[in-house]
């Protein structure tokens, strides 16, 4: 902490982690989903959500249907809930969802990335 300002120094080398709640009402197996937590996703998350894409599959030639296989399997690993609760959601909730792993996914110029 500052003791000039009050207030607490952040270190640029750790950025907080970033994480989304998102509300959302869906049975499944007579159990009731009311929350998805999402956050970063491990190496492993996505190497299995990568085999929704297929094994010999160049990223032109992936098609809309994979893409989406992709996506649901990603937020139901990283979330931690059945596949079939995400396959539920609202297409703007999964996409809102999706697109927020997706920006966690894509390299920062800070990273090295463009």
């Amino acid at each position: 902490m500052d003791a000039i300002t009050g207030e607490f120094e952040t270190s640029e080398a750790e950025p907080l982690p970033r994480t989304l709640d998102m509300d959302i009402d869906v049975t499944f197996q007579k159990k009731r989903f009311t929350s998805l937590h999402l956050e970063e996703p491990t190496a492993k998350q996505v190497e299995r959500a990568e085999l929704e894409l297929g094994a010999n599959t160049r990223s032109i030639d992936i098609s809309p249907y994979q893409a989406r296989r992709y996506q649901i399997a990603l937020v139901a690993a990283v979330a931690q809930v059945p596949r079939e609760v995400v396959l539920e959601l609202k297409h703007s909730e999964l996409m809102r969802a999706a697109n927020f792993l997706r920006d966690l996914l894509e390299p920062s110029p800070k990273d090295g990335g463009t």
